[in-house]
């Protein structure tokens, strides 16, 4: 069987297309941008959003502090652990906290650490 161009297959049509019905390619990253990976649990428990608004009041200029989104997606997160430890080792591994061995606590790496003057 002879395909035209421009028709579409409807397998790979099918493979384009995200379990909450978007198409993959509005789901790439942009490019210069970081890849964020999720622990599974967080991917399958953010793909069940119900619909929110982003902006809640068009009314009033946009606030991110009031997006309905990201209340929703944060108080989801706190509740997998596996987020939880995500995060942390995000933190830890790019060198944004640190143990200190002799008080065995943890602190952000500018802590302390005294301003230079201008």
């Amino acid at each position: 069987m002879i395909e035209r161009q421009g028709t579409p297959d409807p397998v790979r049509q099918e493979q384009d297309i995200s379990p909450g019905g978007f198409p993959r390619e509005k789901r790439l990253r942009k490019p210069g941008k970081p890849r964020v990976r999720f622990p599974k649990g967080l991917i399958k428990a953010f793909s069940r959003m119900p619909e929110l608004r982003h902006n809640p009041r068009p009314d009033l200029p946009f606030d991110i502090s009031r997006s309905e989104v990201v209340k929703w997606l944060l108080e989801t997160a706190l509740e997998q652990p596996e987020f939880l430890r995500a995060f942390f080792d995000a933190a830890y591994h790019s060198g944004l906290i640190g143990y200190d061995r002799e008080r065995k606590t943890w602190k952000g790496c500018a802590y302390g650490a005294e301003r230079r003057p201008e």
